[in-house]
């Protein structure tokens, strides 16, 4: 398999101070300036932080990435490229409403649901913390 980082949109000096108001030369030399001891959350809550905590924060982790990329930062097991993501998406043209079809199915799934037995069912077992339960509501 041939994993490589290609962003979502173009990764520049310009684009970065576009979107961010520092370029992505200043925005390394500030984490570099900052430290990285915190690890990665930290350092890309950080960078969100200072980008004022916008709706995206693609640019707070491609900054990130390009801070690995640029130290030689790779995983240890596999040699690859540490702090990337992989993201499929689609889009799909649709309308928001229903179609006859799928209003059909809901309510044959629903009828199903509530006529089905209520058994209790482990789902989770967490090292720490509680089980979970199956549980039924009504509205």
């Amino acid at each position: 398999m041939i994993v490589t980082l290609k962003a979502d949109f173009e990764v520049n000096d310009s684009a970065c101070r576009e979107a961010t108001g520092k370029s992505l030369s200043e925005w390394l030399a500030a984490l570099e300036a900052r430290g990285t001891d915190g690890g990665r959350r930290d350092c890309i809550q950080w960078l969100y932080n200072e980008m004022g905590r916008g709706k995206d924060i693609w640019w707070p982790t491609t900054v990130w990435v390009e801070y690995e990329r640029s130290q030689g930062i790779v995983n240890k097991t596999d040699g690859l490229a540490e702090g990337y993501n992989i993201c499929v998406t689609k889009v799909v043209k649709a309308s928001a409403q229903p179609s006859p079809r799928q209003e059909r199915s809901a309510g044959w799934v629903a009828t199903r649901l509530q006529k089905a037995p209520l058994t209790p069912m482990t789902v989770a077992t967490p090292a720490r913390g509680p089980s979970f339960d199956r549980v039924r509501t009504s509205d």
